[in-house]
This record gives C-alpha cells, sequence and structure tokens, in this order.
C-alpha cells in the first residue's frame, strides 16, 4: 500500500471493541465492532453492550487478519500509539496472530504532529485549517466516540490543508468545490466502511 492511514482501536474498560482504518485520501477504509474474546472485561456503561458485540463483532483472527492484509506496508498513524498499540496488541494476541505493520511515519510519532507539519510545509495556518475541519465535522455529524469517525476526522485533517492554500491564494471558488468533495468522500466512505 505505502500509502498513509490513519487507525482507531475503542476500548470498553480496556478491551477493543471498535477498530477502524481510513485512508490519507478518504479514499479507501475499514470498520468493525469486534467480538470479545475468552477473559475481556468489558466497561460498564460502555458504548457498545457485551450483548451487541457478541452478536454484531467480528473474532479477533477475522479482524487480525484483514488488519495485516490492508495496512501491509502502509504508514500507519493514531492520535496515541501509546495506547493504541497494547490495544491492537490485545486483539492480535486473542487472534494469536503476529502484527504485521507498525504504528509509525519516519517524521512523527502521532496524528496532530503530521497535521501540524503538512500545515506548516503548506505554509497554511493552522487556526483557519482548524475552523475549516470543526465546520465540515459539524455538518458531517462527525463524532468523537467512534472508530471510524476519529480515523475520518484525521484523514479529512490532511485532505483539508489544499483546501485551506487554495482559499488563501484567493481561489475561493475551487477551494469551496474540493471542500464540498471531500465532503461527500467523508460520507460516502463513513456509509461504506461502516461496521463491517
Amino acid at each position: 500500500m505505502g500509502d498513509v492511514v490513519f487507525l482507531e482501536v475503542a476500548v470498553s474498560g480496556g478491551a477493543p471493541c471498535e477498530v477502524a482504518w481510513v485512508s490519507h485520501d478518504l479514499g479507501r477504509g475499514y470498520s468493525c465492532l469486534v467480538r470479545p474474546a475468552d477473559g475481556w472485561e468489558l466497561g460498564e456503561g460502555g458504548q457498545f453492550s457485551r450483548a451487541e458485540l457478541m452478536a454484531s463483532g467480528k473474532p479477533a483472527e477475522e479482524i487480525a487478519r484483514q488488519l495485516n492484509k490492508d495496512l501491509a506496508g502502509a504508514k500507519v498513524l493514531t492520535a496515541d500509539p501509546r495506547a493504541t498499540g497494547p490495544r491492537l496488541r490485545l486483539l492480535f494476541e486473542a487472534a494469536r496472530t503476529k502484527i504485521a505493520f507498525k504504528i509509525v511515519h519516519p517524521d512523527v510519532t502521532d496524528v496532530e504532529s503530521y497535521i501540524s507539519q503538512a500545515c506548516m510545509t503548506g505554509n497554511v495556518s493552522f487556526e483557519a485549517h482548524h475552523e475549516l475541519v470543526a465546520d465540515i465535522i459539524g455538518e458531517a455529524g462527525l463524532t468523537a466516540d467512534r472508530a471510524l469517525d476519529i480515523a475520518l476526522r484525521h484523514a479529512l485533517n490532511l485532505c483539508a490543508v489544499p483546501v485551506r492554500q487554495l482559499a488563501e491564494d484567493g481561489q475561493r471558488p475551487l477551494a469551496a468545490r474540493l471542500r464540498n468533495t471531500l465532503k461527500d468522500r467523508m460520507l460516502a466512505l463513513r456509509a461504506t466502511a461502516g461496521m463491517r
């Protein structure tokens, strides 16, 4: 793959309950609930009940296979590598499978650093960029508690840099078209990648 992807693993009581990744260009993605493995303790009052995860979640083995296939060769970023790493290890241990990808990027360790670097490289105001992303997220109705929505938000952050560049260069009509295209791609991916 070789592309940058944004990976998120949501937990309940320390156990993985949802896994999602989205490509840097909002072109591809994957999301699913995780069926709890034997011995996993789920937190009370979590986003998903044990019954829902048992009924709708995929087994760790299937998810591990899919992640290894999808993320082989990708530059995988996450909001918090120190938290995501142990969550993935727990999932892959339950699957009795090794992780075949790494959560790294040569120059940065987390999503925020990567986005800040993209803004600096593109000579884009981080504040104006943040405002644009917040507007699109609000219009799209993304939440902060779903792994897929968080991964989508990260990819949108990266995709929005050229939109701000165009706007700051006085090309507002083109920036507006690109902005709407990004929102449409994000919503389409959310509909097709959600909860497979």
